[in-house]
């Protein structure tokens, strides 16, 4: 008698790897949104998160991708910059505020300004370098001048004023030529002392430095 033989075939079951396997070309560290960063810049160190970073700059976008190895020995990431400078660039990134640096003394410091606006350029924030390239920090500042001439004959007043208001005097002495009699050739010259007063008020415009909502 013949019998018919069944040929049956095991299907092996794979087991899956609980070890996730990155299909990217760079084997790096990709940083989470919402893990917090250590930045090391110049002298000075900085915590903040990925987020707050990546958002409006390119380069620290490009430096978390995962396409850079940059963390040092300690798990920070440094960066070659001015320290100082990076203060008000993280300002930005984290409150969209503009930095104006004005004393009502010095006026507006330039040289700081360039110094964003180069720090700004290289880290890849076009809404910071435009802000500063554009001089927009001019406007946020305004000076308001009122010159009263002053009755020296009056006594003065002690005067309280705002820290945004300062008052300077400033004397001077003029002759005058007063005609004697019906003699139209004949003067008597007098000297007249008149103080003018410069009142100068500082006025600051907070929104001009807050970003626009929406703004690109």
């Amino acid at each position: 008698m013949a019998f018919a033989t069944l040929d049956q075939t095991t299907e092996s079951t794979s087991i899956p790897d609980p070890t996730p396997r990155s299909t990217s070309p760079y084997p790096h560290k990709i940083v989470p949104t919402s893990e917090e960063i250590i930045l090391r810049i110049g002298e000075r160190q900085f915590h903040t998160t990925r987020q707050t970073l990546v958002e409006e700059s390119g380069f620290f976008a490009s430096l978390f991708s995962g396409r850079w190895n940059s963390i040092v020995s300690d798990g920070s990431y440094f960066i070659n910059a001015d320290g100082d400078v990076f203060v008000h660039i993280l300002r930005c990134l984290r409150h969209g505020v503009f930095s104006v640096l004005y004393d009502s003394a010095k006026g507006h410091d330039y040289a700081g300004y360039f110094a964003i606006q180069a720090q700004a350029e290289f880290l890849l924030i076009p809404k910071l370098e435009q802000w500063v390239r554009q001089k927009r920090y001019l406007r946020a500042f305004m000076v308001e001048h009122v010159i009263t001439l002053l009755d020296v004959e009056e006594p003065y007043k002690t005067t309280r004023l705002e820290s945004n208001v300062q008052i300077e005097y400033h004397p001077q002495r003029k002759i005058t030529k007063n005609a004697q009699g019906d003699a139209d050739d004949v003067y008597e010259e007098e000297e007249v002392f008149e103080m003018t007063m410069v009142r100068k008020k500082t006025i600051f415009d907070g929104s001009l430095c807050v970003e626009e909502s929406g703004s690109e």
